[in-house]
């Protein structure tokens, strides 16, 4: 049930941001992280003396992120432990939903259900009418499920996914990136780096909590197919990243005159990014 890793996940993307670009640049110049205490991210020295600059987006949603930083405070994360003969249940949570509450308040929703003899609740709107019904949604569950009435007592809990399903088109690494660009949330990342001078800008994104699952799914399956679309981005952007967060081992760069290619990434990042452990 690997999530986001507790602690700064932010500065984690910068530093993988920086590592990544060295690794492409390879000998042909120096990359400096100038994400604290400065106004671009990263810089970028060439040897025959051009200069670039970068800015790191993350996109992620803030809601869904401090559900899963008080998750990683819990000593079980994603698991509620049950009082003995309570079975083994599972959950949906929807965004914005109170994990500390959750941890605190799901043995009483659990027993109640049990007393009504119901084995599911789904909660959708203000149905069911009901105490459980009730208690659901203050909890923030969207569904819960029991599987297993004798088994071991704990519920497992999922945050909230769109869902969804991809088709193959590694273009809507395109139109993700530039929905992510457009929105006023990123509307300065292009902009801070258009008021530099600089002969290269470069704009890294890595997905998150707020990215669709089409896009996650097409960055995590570089290895069969790269977008064929150029980004529409403002003329003085030169170099576009994109990366997802978890289980790939590549980003997909876009040069402008150039096109997309795939670039090894320097570490693993499906557990913990900036962990430091190496690709096998």
């Amino acid at each position: 049930m690997a999530g986001p890793p507790y602690g700064n996940p932010a500065r984690d993307v910068e530093q993988l941001a920086v590592l990544a670009v060295r690794t492409w640049l390879g000998d042909r110049g120096e990359v400096t992280d100038t994400s604290v205490g400065h106004d671009i991210d990263f810089r970028i020295e060439y040897r025959d003396g051009r200069l670039g600059i970068g800015e790191v987006g993350w996109h992620a949603d803030a809601e869904i992120e401090a559900m899963w930083g008080n998750t990683f405070r819990q000593e079980r994360q994603q698991v509620v432990e049950l009082p003995a003969g309570s079975g083994t249940w599972s959950l949906g949570l929807q965004r914005g939903a109170n994990i500390k509450k959750l941890y605190a308040k799901l043995p009483s929703l659990i027993a109640l259900l049990r007393a009504a003899g119901l084995r599911r609740l789904e909660v959708v709107g203000p149905f069911p009418r009901t105490a459980a019904g009730d208690e659901a949604r203050r909890l923030g569950i969207g569904y819960i499920t029991e599987h297993d009435a004798t088994g071991e007592p704990l519920c497992i809990y999922f945050m909230p996914s769109g869902g969804g399903s991809f088709l193959g088109d590694a273009n809507v690494i395109v139109d993700w990136a530039e929905g992510v660009l457009d929105s006023k949330e990123y509307a300065d990342t292009t902009a801070k780096l258009l008021r530099l001078n600089a002969d290269e800008r470069h704009v890294f994104l890595m997905t998150g909590s707020a990215t669709s699952f089409e896009a996650e799914a097409a960055l995590q399956r570089l290895g069969r197919t790269l977008p064929t679309r150029d980004p529409r981005l403002p003329m003085g952007i030169s170099h576009l990243w994109t990366v997802a967060r978890f289980g790939s081992t590549h980003a997909v760069v876009w040069v402008r005159g150039e096109g997309w290619a795939s670039s090894p990434l320097p570490l693993r990042h499906d557990h913990e990014l900036g962990a430091g452990e190496q690709i096998d």
